[in-house]
């Protein structure tokens, strides 16, 4: 169902490019739970070196539209 959303909205605003992204280990459950914004920011700081090698090896090299280099 994401995926079929995330084509229409593609489709119909094509300066947007999603990139999928490796996955990453979740911290445990308790610490979700003890803390929220502390889960947020490991979800942040987890994904962040693989957010700036989509941008930079992926996005900015196929010319996208949307996108200038």
């Amino acid at each position: 169902m994401l995926r079929h959303m995330l084509r229409n909205f593609n489709a119909s605003h094509p300066e947007f490019q999603f990139l999928g992204l490796p996955s990453v280990t979740p911290p445990p459950l308790e610490d979700v739970l003890a803390c929220p914004e502390h889960f947020v920011s490991i979800f942040v700081a987890d994904h962040r070196d693989h957010v700036k090698d989509a941008i930079f090896n992926d996005a900015l090299s196929n010319k996208s539209p949307g996108l200038k280099s």
